[in-house]
């Protein structure tokens, strides 16, 4: 099952990857379904994972989506992706309407929803958290979130970090995609 247990999500490969770069490409990728949100992302350096990058596009990507769903025309969505202490960082937050505090323990369980009255047909199954959580989970990482209502939401993935690039590594990966 997508939300439970230590290793519920299958990973077909796991190499060293570029999770600044896996990141780049998802940003550019959900500029394509944006409704006048702006997508910026800061990502200083090179970072580096030991994972499968298709899970990990996956899991940015639906960070991405929630975040643009409950974001307003006009406003931001901001990806930051970071390394120190043996850990990668990747944070997606929004400035939309916040999350109440009672839902926060929630988020991640299969099919829950914090806004009760949305249903599918305005976007949403609430299985996407589960599955960024089990992505996290089969990278022995783990998934939290920091929001207060008309505060916006932020959703941090930690990740163990992996092997440090050689010197001359490619140029950090900045920007803003503007609808």
């Amino acid at each position: 099952d997508a939300g439970e247990g230590s290793r519920p999500f299958p990973i077909s490969q796991k190499s060293d990857v570029r999770l600044d770069a896996i990141a780049s490409d998802a940003v550019r990728s959900a500029g394509s379904f944006t409704q006048g949100q702006i997508l910026e992302l800061e990502a200083p350096r090179p970072v580096i994972v030991e994972g499968d990058p298709d899970r990990l596009r996956q899991l940015i990507m639906i960070l991405l989506d929630n975040a643009i769903r409950h974001t307003s025309p006009g406003g931001h969505v901001r990806v930051a992706v970071a390394s120190g202490n043996g850990v990668a960082r990747i944070a997606v937050r929004d400035d939309g309407e916040g999350i109440a505090a009672e839902h926060l323990p929630h988020l991640f369980e299969r099919f829950y929803r914090a806004d009760g009255a949305r249903g599918r047909a305005s976007g949403g199954t609430g299985l996407g958290l589960a599955i960024a959580r089990a992505i996290c989970r089969a990278h022995d990482g783990e998934i939290e979130v920091r929001s207060s209502p008309g505060q916006g939401a932020t959703f941090i993935a930690t990740l163990p970090a992996g092997a440090a690039l050689s010197a001359g590594a490619p140029q950090p990966i900045t920007g803003t995609t503007n609808p």
